[in-house]
């Protein structure tokens, strides 16, 4: 019994976090990256240095090329570790962070927004 637990505890802690993408903007907040990004003087060149490639580049119908850098953890919840209940269902908690920057002609910053969201998912019954 002991060993089972032991095993179900590592197993928990393991498969317990998760997270995907820009690890450099998961340790930025909105007061942060406005206290770093500045239009009309912030470049690509800046950006690259601080926060390192985005995660998805693209034009806009104006020209003008934006730049979007994603990030986003997960932690499972308590409730997943109770023995049968995860038969039913599962529940993780975390946060997304998105931070988009559109550049004007000279690759300096035109206009940027930073959001900040939970990210929780549920299944089964716990929806």
């Amino acid at each position: 019994m002991k060993k089972t637990f032991i095993a179900i505890a590592v197993a928990g802690l393991l498969a317990g976090c998760a997270s995907y993408g820009n690890q450099k903007l998961g340790d930025e907040t909105e007061a942060t990256v406005s206290s770093k990004i500045h239009e009309d003087e912030t470049t690509q060149a800046d950006l690259l240095n601080m926060l390192g490639n985005p995660t998805d580049k693209s034009f806009r119908e104006d020209g003008k090329e934006e730049w979007t850098y994603v990030y986003s953890d997960a932690s499972a919840d308590a409730v997943n570790f109770i023995p049968f209940v995860g038969l039913f269902g599962t529940s993780t908690s975390g946060t997304l962070k998105k931070l988009n920057v559109i550049f004007n002609e000279d690759d300096t910053v035109w206009r940027y927004a930073m959001t900040e969201s939970a990210n929780d998912m549920k299944t089964g019954v716990f929806k």
